[in-house]
């Protein structure tokens, strides 16, 4: 089973100076599931790409980091 973190931060830029959302870990069954949750995640919170940063999107498995997505749900795989 795949962990996605989903979290935000604040962007300073509208005034935001701490996170505006909840942090999560999803439990996905695979990358795509992991990108679905991070689209709704942002969708839900009304996020920005200013708030998705830091562990936002980072993929584990058997807790390895094995990908990483992207604010605009692009999948970067990780060597």
């Amino acid at each position: 089973m795949y962990r996605a973190i989903l979290c935000s931060t604040g962007n300073p830029d509208y005034g935001q100076y701490v996170a505006v959302s909840p942090s999560v870990v999803a439990k996905v069954q695979s990358i795509e599931e992991a990108v679905t949750a991070c689209r709704e995640y942002i969708s839900e919170w009304n996020l920005g790409g200013g708030n998705w940063c830091g562990d936002a999107g980072k993929v584990f498995l058997s807790g390895k980091l094995v990908a990483r997505i992207a604010y605009n749900g692009k999948v970067l795989q990780e060597q």
